[in-house]
């Protein structure tokens, strides 16, 4: 099974990251100089890798 997978720049330090039906807000925390409307890139990759 396949799934297109689009990444859209929102502005500032976010992406959403659109994997078929899903969406996925990725962010730099306040103190970063983002918004932290979601986890950041790294924390991103280790949930993914199941860290």
């Amino acid at each position: 099974m396949t799934r297109q997978v689009e990444v859209a720049w929102l502005g500032n330090l976010k992406v959403e990251a659109r994997i078929g039906p899903h969406r996925l807000l990725v962010d730099e925390p306040l103190e970063g100089g983002g918004e932290d409307s979601g986890p950041t890139p790294s924390e991103t990759l280790l949930a993914a890798l199941g860290a």
